[in-house]
This record gives C-alpha cells, sequence and structure tokens, in this order.
C-alpha cells in the first residue's frame, strides 16, 4: 500500500512540474514579445544649425637659432617670446587664453659634402630653439592687429589661424531638433506608404555631430613673408559661418 501511494505521489510530483514547466514558458514567451517586439524599423534624421564663429585661434612662434652655447640662444629666445607675450596680454587677451603648445630645443648638424667616397661625420655646430603659443581671441575684431603685431614684436611664424564656436550648446539643440522632426515626418511616410500602424517609440540614438568650420589661413608663411607683413595693412579676416550637423536614429514598433 505504501508503494503504491509513493508511485502515485511521484507521478503527482511529475505533472505538476510539468504543467509548471508549461506556464512559465508561455508567460515567459508572451512578456518577451510585450518587451521586445520582433517587428522593429529605423529611420535617420539629419538637422543642421547655421551660426557665426564668435572666437578665432591662431599659433605664433619664436624661432631663434645660434651657436653651441645652449643658454644663449635660450636666452634670446625667451626674450622675444616674453615680449610677444607681453604684447598679446596688451591687446587684451587673458592669460587663460595663452597656451604654450611647443618648446623645442633642437642641435643643427653640419652637412659637409662627401668627397672621394668620404663622407665626413656630422657634427654638432649649433642649436635652435623654437617655442609656440596658441592664442584665443574672444574679440575677434582685434584678431588682424594681433597677427600682425606679434611679428613686429619679434614672431617669425604665424599659422593655424581659424574661427570656432565657444559654445556650440544651442545651435547643437536645434539641429537635434530638427533632426527629430525629419526622422519622424518620414516615419510617418514611410507607415502610410507601406500600409501599416506606426507602433510605439523604442529608441532614440544620437550620432556624433560633424561641425564645419571655416578657416582664415592653415599655412606658415615665410620668413621673407613674415618680413614683409610689418609694411602691409593689417589683415581682416573673415569668420563666415560655421554649420553644426546632428544625425538622430529613431526605431518604431511596427503594429500590424
Amino acid at each position: 500500500m505504501d508503494e503504491r501511494y509513493l508511485k502515485m505521489a511521484k507521478v503527482g510530483a511529475l505533472c505538476v512540474l510539468a504543467f509548471s514547466a508549461v506556464s512559465y514558458t508561455y508567460y515567459f514567451g508572451r512578456s518577451v514579445k510585450e518587451v521586445s517586439p520582433t517587428k522593429t524599423f529605423s529611420v535617420n534624421g539629419m538637422g543642421e544649425a547655421e551660426i557665426t564663429p564668435d572666437v578665432a585661434t591662431f599659433s605664433v612662434s619664436v624661432l631663434s637659432e645660434g651657436g653651441k652655447n645652449v643658454s644663449e640662444v635660450q636666452q634670446v629666445n625667451i626674450e622675444k617670446m616674453n615680449k610677444v607675450t607681453a604684447f598679446i596680454k596688451g591687446q587684451g587677451v587673458g592669460a587663460k587664453d595663452i597656451k604654450t603648445a611647443e618648446y623645442n630645443l633642437s642641435p643643427r648638424y653640419s652637412t659637409d659634402p662627401c668627397r672621394l667616397g668620404f663622407c665626413p661625420q656630422a657634427t654638432i655646430i649649433g642649436y635652435s630653439l623654437t617655442q609656440t603659443l596658441v592664442v584665443k581671441v574672444r574679440d575677434t575684431e582685434k584678431l588682424g592687429g594681433l597677427l600682425t603685431g606679434v611679428v613686429d614684436n619679434g614672431a617669425n611664424t604665424v599659422s593655424q589661424v581659424q574661427f570656432v564656436l565657444d559654445d556650440n550648446s544651442a545651435a547643437k539643440a536645434a539641429a537635434r531638433a530638427e533632426a527629430i522632426g525629419k526622422a519622424k515626418e518620414e516615419a510617418l511616410q514611410i507607415a502610410k506608404t507601406a500600409g501599416f500602424t506606426l507602433g510605439r517609440l523604442l529608441s532614440v540614438s544620437e550620432n556624433t555631430p560633424i561641425s564645419d568650420s571655416p578657416y582664415y589661413d592653415n599655412s606658415s608663411p615665410s620668413m621673407d613673408a613674415v618680413s614683409s607683413m610689418k609694411t602691409v595693412a593689417v589683415p581682416t579676416p573673415q569668420p563666415g559661418v560655421t554649420t553644426i550637423k546632428v544625425q538622430m536614429t529613431l526605431t518604431y514598433e511596427i503594429i500590424n
């Protein structure tokens, strides 16, 4: 009797476990279906906002060449760069907007030609020192005077002049709103054309925005050109317009 009862209990337990497994599978599959619909589609939208740059930046360098006395080369270069820096600050540029980007001391070697198959060993004949500053100009009307003034005060290379946005958050927000609006419109058109109902918005993602920054000049003038800058009129750089671009991707649920 006990053995029969034990067998019946085992059969009952197996039935309960089987029913529980079936129920779990059903409700789990239903929940997955509700949370992660299998029918989805994505649309992209591109938004743009144009804004005039409000900040200019440029690089200015002092190159000094001398003999084997490194201290003398450094002294001459530092005095010139200090004069350049003092001029820049005197034009209203704050210390936080002047950054040292390069301090490069390097030897110069002899270049005696080879004769009869013999090439003399190169020897150090002197040293060169280059200091470079990156300057941010918040009052862009002063840019032209700064470009010529640094040369008058001892700089011999001016380059990497460009206009940028100090804060592009407002322009980026406008471009983002336009991109989302275009993506929504395209989603409605696709749903209407394809004959299905637009469901829930499941996800929104933003691609890295691309900014088109206009440049005034991106090259370094030659030594002759730098010398002649002292006698020419002050340049008038044009900031142009910067375009902020944002791409948004929207993913929707498909109904029916």
